[in-house]
């Protein structure tokens, strides 16, 4: 099909970005940009609130605004934020028609080391030397109080058996990963047994002990530590038997 000069440019540069409200979002209208057929973006902000050290997620929505003579496009999506920050966006090459959408996740964590203030954060779509920017804001608040919890499945246990002990860190009400947990186990004849891991998605590591045949029957203690940044919290004691 045979198409001006115009036409072309234009199919290549008339694309724009909608934030539509994430969960995390403070105000309730959308975050827009705009790439103008020179190249030009024109933004409104909208930002969200999370404590340093967690992650807020953001609902991004790219549009395809070509006429319908155009072709389809492929965008590839990315991010920007301050230096230091994890960031992603999931997924990160949407096609669409024309006058077609997709909605898309975008992730921005702070440190936990981050100072509280606003910080300018966006997603960006680009399709060969084009590309559209939503921009956005990120308040970030002192770190929420780091605690963690043990649980043990069962309460008392047979010789040469398996314990599961499962410890939970939370930032505030919120699961941390990425947080060290040391188990620290004290053994009824007062030795001890040691064990290091991080925390997944969930906030929990998991500690599977195999009694040895040394291991005496008796009362056994297990207390956590947790550490994360410059935060560190300490678990209540649980217990269990060994017969």
């Amino acid at each position: 099909m045979g198409r001006s000069v115009h036409e072309r440019f234009y199919c290549l540069a008339e694309r724009h970005i909608e934030w539509a409200d994430g969960e995390c979002q403070l105000r309730s209208r959308d975050v827009y940009a705009r790439e103008s057929h020179r190249g030009g973006i024109a933004g409104e902000s909208n930002g969200g609130t999370v404590a340093a050290g967690n992650s807020v997620n953001y609902s991004v929505t790219i549009t395809n605004t070509d006429s319908a003579a155009c072709a389809s496009t492929a965008f590839s999506l990315g991010t920007s934020q301050p230096s230091g920050w994890t960031a992603a966006v999931s997924p990160t090459l949407v096609t669409l028609t024309a006058g077609q959408s997709a909605t898309v996740t975008m992730s921005q964590g702070p440190p936990s080391s981050t100072s509280t203030g606003t910080y300018a954060v966006a997603a960006i779509a680009s399709a060969g030397t084009r590309s559209g920017t939503g921009n956005a804001n990120c308040s970030v608040t002192a770190p929420s109080p780091l605690s963690v919890t043990l649980a043990i499945s069962g309460s008392t246990f047979s010789a040469r058996s398996t314990v599961p002990i499962t410890a939970t860190v939370l930032s505030g009400n919120l699961p941390t990963s990425g947080a060290t947990v040391q188990f620290t186990m004290t053994k009824p004849n007062g030795t001890k047994s040691t064990y290091t891991g991080t925390t997944n998605a969930n906030g929990q590591v998991a500690w599977n002990y195999k009694f040895g045949p040394k291991d005496p029957s008796g009362t056994y203690k297990v207390t956590a530590t947790a550490t994360r940044g410059s935060q560190t919290a300490q678990s209540t004691a649980a217990t269990f038997v060994v017969q």
